[in-house]
């Protein structure tokens, strides 16, 4: 059975798993300005408006976290869809299927792929060029050396 693409933290796609707690949070937000409010209705009348024009202003960064959540949450599917899809075209134009289609199934193949075949190949040829590049100096530091020598006892 094949995964839903951008399925995070065991919900059913990133969206859902993050919307209860949204939910929360823009409850407890509303009740909280709506007892402030309750409260600045039985106040004085200039205790009243300063307290009722907090609620308002609060009311209203409420309601655009709100509008900034929506938002956040749909970007980010679309986003995680987008990937999902790209990853398995730019897989498959190479012969790679991945069954669960998860961004980060193709995150964690494209890493191994770059650590193991390319890192470890390219760490070997780095490896392999330093020390034959430390034999030719040494070779030619003793070359350097002996050749003078050499040629002072010759000559």
């Amino acid at each position: 059975m094949a995964q839903n693409s951008c399925a995070l933290f065991g919900a059913t796609n990133y969206v859902n798993s993050w919307l209860g707690i949204n939910y929360v949070i823009v409850a407890a937000g509303f009740s909280i300005i709506s007892v402030f409010y309750l409260i600045s209705r039985v106040l004085p009348t200039k205790t009243k408006s300063t307290i009722t024009n907090f609620v308002w202003f609060e009311a209203s960064q409420l309601t655009i976290s709100v509008l900034i959540i929506v938002v956040l949450l749909g970007v980010s599917q679309l986003v995680c869809s987008a990937t999902a899809t790209l990853g398995s075209s730019l897989l498959g134009s190479i012969g790679v299927s991945l069954p669960g289609g998860s961004p980060f199934q193709y995150a964690q193949y494209y890493i191994n792929n770059l650590a193991l075949n390319k890192g470890l190949t390219l760490l070997d040829n780095i490896y392999t060029l330093s020390v034959q590049y430390a034999v030719e100096s040494q070779l030619w530091s003793t070359a350097s050396w002996f050749l003078p020598n050499l040629l002072s006892v010759a000559g």
